[in-house]
């Protein structure tokens, strides 16, 4: 092969290599573009950051407790009859209503409203990390009640130094629940609050 054609073939695979590599990283960026807007969204950001800020909880914990709860669903309602993005009871609505001094309701189709289980939901994230310290600890509580969480932590089985064993956790249930949410607030982490 002359030597001449030899410069022309190594010259065409350099820039066949170079497009493919343009097309790795162009295909890797769409692929976090579409893992950012359809597995880990940020939907409802103003609300969601509106709460986070006026309950002190951090959004990316709000964000990854709606993606567990109700999948972004704000009609979702599940077998135990929580309701909205951040699944809350009527019971657990009515109580957090009068901790609030405000009328308890009739109406628990607000929880339906994004606004309404958003601003409850970190509400009610805020006092049980509160009450139990460890967020561990609040998501058991917020998945079982704070009864089970409270007995948990008394079981050296179950609990060290005041915090959860996530593996240990007796209802199935609430142990993938704990896990899932804490995997989904370090991606949203990673994905929008590096800092």
């Amino acid at each position: 092969m002359p030597k001449n054609s030899r410069k022309k073939s190594k010259f065409a695979v350099t820039i066949i290599i170079i497009l493919m590599l343009a097309l790795s990283v162009i295909a890797l960026i769409y692929a976090k573009k579409i893992v950012e807007t359809r597995l880990y969204p940020l939907k409802y950001q103003s609300l969601v950051e509106a709460a986070a800020e006026k309950h002190s909880v951090e959004p990316s914990l709000i964000y990854a407790v709606i993606r567990s709860e109700s999948s972004f669903n704000p009609n979702a309602t599940s077998r135990a009859n929580a309701k909205g993005l951040m699944q809350i009871t009527d019971q657990t609505y009515d109580w957090l209503r009068r901790m609030r001094k405000e009328p308890t309701t009739e109406n628990h189709s607000d929880l339906y409203d994004p606004s309404v289980s958003i601003e409850y939901g970190a509400y009610y994230l805020s006092y049980l990390c509160g009450e139990f310290k460890h967020w561990e600890n609040a998501l058991a509580a917020y998945n079982a009640g704070p009864t089970n969480a409270k007995k948990w932590l008394e079981n050296e089985s179950t609990a060290a130094d005041g915090k959860l064993i996530t593996e240990n956790i007796p209802f199935p249930e609430t142990r993938k629940y704990v896990q899932k949410v804490l995997d989904a607030k370090k991606i949203y982490e990673l994905l929008y609050y590096k800092n």
